[in-house]
Parts: C-alpha cells; structure tokens; sequence
C-alpha cells in the first residue's frame, strides 16, 4: 500500500478518525518525474500544530512516564491517537525511541500492514 494511502488507512483505524483530518494535517502535494523513472505522485503530511514538548525516551524514562507524556500530547492537540501520527511520520518524536525508524527510512520500506 502507497504511503499516502496508508496514511489515511491509519487514520479511518484509529481513534482519530471521529475528527476531520484537515482540521489537524496540511499536505505538502509534490509531483516529481525522475529521468527513465515513473512519475511519483504524493505528498507529505504536516500537522497544523505541534507538541510544545518532543516525546524523549532515554534509559531512565519509564514506560509509564511515556504514557504520560503521549496521553499529555493528545490532549495538547485535541485530537485522540494523535501522537501516532506524529511519530509515524517523522515529527516530534525522538528517533530514540524507535530504534528501526533510521534503517527503515534509509531503504524507504514500508511498515507491515
């Protein structure tokens, strides 16, 4: 499944989905040809706000000081799941905290569905 799409699954499957998604994300639209390549068609999500903190994970943070936080950044953005979204793409969280996030992003795969 396309990025794109799969950022609109996740959001149809989530607690979130009860909130208009343009009310919380812009869309940065690119469409790009590469020489002998297909045309690529997308976009790259932009949240409308930010956390005022990042979520930090280190050894000594516990798991529920974490819960707290996220639960924190949720109601900070009025929207229910929303640190998800953030950390799945990209923003606001630290990279820490999802070990495989660099080596995924290096080969451009995909998370299972």
């Amino acid at each position: 499944m396309p990025r794109e799409n799969r950022f609109f699954a996740d959001w149809e499957r989530s607690s979130a989905c009860g909130h208009r998604i343009f009310d919380h994300w812009a869309f940065d639209i690119h469409d790009l040809e590469v020489r002998e390549q297909k045309r690529e068609i997308g976009f790259i999500p932009r949240p409308l706000k930010m956390p005022t903190e990042r979520v930090l994970a280190g050894e000594s943070v516990s798991v529920h000081r974490l819960m707290e936080r996220i639960e924190a950044i949720d109601a900070e953005m009025g929207l229910p799941f929303a640190w998800f979204f953030l950390m799945s793409h990209g923003y606001w969280v630290d990279l820490g905290c999802r070990p495989h996030h660099r080596r995924r992003t290096a080969r451009r795969a995909r998370a299972p569905a």
